[in-house]
């Protein structure tokens, strides 16, 4: 697959600006459509929810930083580093691909249901997650807040860190980095794609788990490890990174428990509202059912754990 690194861009406006664990899931109840299968969810982490209306601490940006990327036709294969903050991105084609599992898929919970086609229109998404030094460099410039989960951990701004995951960023904080860069975070849609591609892949490198093929409980590091430390063995098929495990992602959909249901085919972009945000991907203390490309978990939007981190998405 060719790949062309473009590493020159025109920037306009500012470079960089930039809970609790994720809350248990929902047990299969009238008010919950979640399959109880107990012995496929991720061990929660406990639960620090914020105080109710619990005001965001991020600052609106002045401006925005207005993105050219020096390529004006990308293919499948390109990629370009972003002179921000260092992050290499990769693009996805625009096209169709099959979103979520089919009832049954060992795996599959109620609202990963019923598997249903999307086209998305192209964009760039993250290779990685932002890490540590990407998060801190943004802080110490003034624009991001200090990620300090609810019990103290600020281990990010420990340098032997510096390449793993940013964790204990609240959805407002993440969300805030990926503006400032002039993207935003990825939709679930968007995720997915970049994660599973259009062979509707169980796992970002196939079919069948592999514990040497992405940071989950099967390999007992009980922590982050470096962005990148499983690739490209364990890419997807676009060549994106970490997709499975290591830290989970908050992505911009508000969650939505029967949100497949009634999607539209087109860009969706998730519910208008709701009271917790999706993440994906899995992390560290996430089982392998947990770390598959169609698992859907969420937060509060307030929640802080070392546990969540985020990756961006430029819309061209």
């Amino acid at each position: 697959m060719l790949r062309r690194t473009l590493l020159t861009v025109a920037m306009m406006g500012l470079l960089i600006a930039c809970g609790p664990a994720p809350i248990p899931e929902p047990s299969d109840s009238p008010t919950s459509l979640l399959a109880t299968l107990t012995d496929t969810q991720p061990s929660p982490t406990p639960s620090q929810l914020p105080p109710p209306n619990t005001p965001t601490t991020v600052s609106p940006s002045p401006t925005l930083a207005r993105v050219t990327i020096p390529i004006t036709e990308p293919i499948l294969g390109d990629t370009w580093l972003r002179p921000s903050d260092g992050m290499q991105m990769v693009f996805i084609p625009a096209g169709r691909f099959q979103m979520g599992s089919m009832e049954s898929e060992p795996c599959a919970h109620l609202d990963e249901l019923p598997r249903h086609t999307v086209h998305l229109d192209g964009y760039w998404i993250d290779h990685t997650e932002v890490t540590n030094a990407q998060y801190r460099n943004c802080v110490e410039a003034g624009f991001c807040t200090l990620p300090i989960c609810d019990y103290g951990d600020s281990t990010y701004m420990e340098g032997t860190m510096e390449n793993h995951p940013v964790g204990c960023v609240n959805w407002y904080e993440a969300s805030a980095y990926c503006e400032r860069i002039g993207g935003q975070l990825p939709t679930e849609a968007q995720w997915e794609k970049a994660a599973r591609g259009t062979d509707v892949r169980e796992y970002p490198w196939g079919e069948g788990f592999g514990n040497q093929l992405c940071n989950s409980s099967e390999s007992a590091i009980n922590d982050s490890t470096p962005v990148g430390q499983y690739s490209p063995a364990g890419d997807s098929p676009y060549g994106v990174a970490d997709m499975s495990g290591n830290v989970w992602e908050w992505v911009v959909d508000w969650y939505d428990i029967g949100y497949y249901a009634t999607s539209p085919s087109m860009n969706p972009s998730g519910p208008q509202a709701g009271e917790n945000r999706a993440v994906r991907g899995g992390s560290w203390y996430a089982n392998h059912c947990s770390v598959r490309t169609t698992y859907r978990y969420y937060n509060s939007p307030y929640g802080r754990s070392p546990g969540i981190g985020f990756r961006c998405v430029l819309n061209p």
